[in-house]
């Protein structure tokens, strides 16, 4: 039986930008086929040398910062802009989520967009008829739908588009930022309705600065950085890498200086300290190594009681444990408290949260301090998982598992228990 064809294929994909306004004199020699090569300096590439294959059920999150070509990229898929080099096979119908506004006619109606949305699918009346109750529950915007698209919100603009161009059940369903825009419940039919698109044998391709939602969805991701491509491959390996550029002053460093605090506090903190298990200043931990977070203290005056409270979470502020101090009366003055952390965490960066709290209450409290990267590096002696892709969650399990059940015997070709 032959292997079917993958549905996209892109091979060095780049499209160049220029920067600046051309003259009159180059927009007619453009126009009449006569223009020259233009100045290099005035070229900008968005994109370039990506390439990548997916297969039905595939689903890939692209990350990156702002300005890395994610959009770019999703656009030249889209067709919505022509690439400079390279080409894009997709084999079926593409349904594509770009910012809001795109695809729709505002004088419209959203349900006559939806029709339209369908025609240009290739879809007949008959065919979106079917679908259309199942639309109409999913966008939740009632009454709206017989009014003009320019009046709706941003949200109510997302939540028809996303559910027209989920429920018309394109082969290639291309969404950009999507869940940035509607409310908690939205976000979450979202993201099923994208993996029961994957899992009924679509492809996706799904940009997202949430690295949660890219690990809840995605079977792969790529990496762009100034338009080319870092990494591609298993999901929380791409993620890691992307956690550990430096694009802002939120960078790891060894010593983070804490908020200032409050005017009537008794106690609070002044500097954490990140180090690897032997107590040297670090700012990467090795999969399932142990690390140390000094927490520097300040009593105004002696305080029975005092406690420090420790707690990791992760970029995306998801809660993963509270490491807690003994309970100690100490003097006024300076102090400092020892946390040695030793959890099974997979790679990705980690922020912390310090609270100090004596006999009276909570006296000192803040969060978001500081990152602190688990990896991307994979600790040798941990197992080897048969599909690593298919590994979830915040912790890297060091366990074994075996079948109890007696080996099949194999004879002539016939199987027995």
């Amino acid at each position: 039986m032959p292997t079917p064809s993958p549905t996209i294929e892109v091979h060095n994909l780049g499209k160049r930008y220029r920067l600046g306004r051309m003259t009159p004199r180059e927009s007619l020699a453009r126009i009449i086929g006569l223009a020259r090569t233009s100045d290099p300096r005035h070229h900008h590439w968005a994109l370039r040398g990506v390439s990548f294959t997916l297969n039905r059920g595939d689903v890939l999150g692209v990350v990156g910062a702002n300005g890395a070509g994610k959009s770019t990229l999703l656009k030249v898929m889209s067709r919505v802009t022509r690439p400079t080099e390279g080409r894009a096979v997709i084999r079926g119908r593409v349904g594509s989520l770009l910012e809001v506004g795109t695809g729709f006619h505002p004088e419209l109606t959203g349900m006559e967009n939806i029709f339209i949305n369908g025609a240009i699918l290739g879809m007949s009346r008959k065919e979106i008829r079917t679908r259309l109750a199942d639309i109409l529950e999913f966008a939740g915007i009632g009454k709206y739908i017989d009014t003009p698209v320019k009046r709706y919100s941003s949200g109510m603009y997302t939540r028809l588009a996303f559910a027209i161009a989920a429920h018309l059940e394109p082969e290639v369903l291309i969404v950009d930022e999507v869940l940035a825009v509607g409310d908690a419940a939205f976000q979450k039919r979202c993201l099923q309705k994208m993996r029961d698109a994957a899992m009924s044998g679509r492809t996706v391709l799904f940009v997202s600065h949430g690295a949660a939602n890219v690990q809840k969805l995605c079977n792969r991701a790529l990496l762009l950085e100034n338009g080319q491509p870092l990494a591609l491959g298993v999901v929380d390996d791409v993620l890691a890498q992307y956690s550990a550029l430096d694009h802002d002053e939120t960078a790891p460093t060894a010593t983070v200086d804490l908020p200032p605090r409050r005017d009537d506090a008794e106690a609070w903190g002044t500097q954490l300290h990140f180090c690897d298990a032997d107590g040297r200043p670090a700012v990467t931990a090795p999969v399932g190594q142990r690390f140390v977070v000094q927490a520097d203290l300040h009593l105004r005056r002696p305080l029975s009681g005092v406690v420090a409270a420790l707690g990791l979470v992760t970029a995306d502020d998801v809660p993963v444990c509270t490491c807690w101090s003994e309970t100690r009366d100490l003097p006024a003055g300076d102090h400092r408290v020892r946390f040695d952390i030793d959890l099974p965490l997979k790679a990705g960066p980690l922020g912390f949260a310090l609270s100090v709290s004596d006999a009276e209450g909570v006296q000192y409290y803040c969060s978001g301090q500081g990152r602190f990267n688990v990896g991307p590096a994979v600790d040798d002696a941990a197992p080897a998982l048969a599909n690593t892709e298919a590994a979830s969650g915040l912790v890297f399990s060091r366990h074994h598992g075996h079948f109890e059940t007696p080996q099949a015997q194999t004879t002539a070709g016939v199987s027995t228990p």
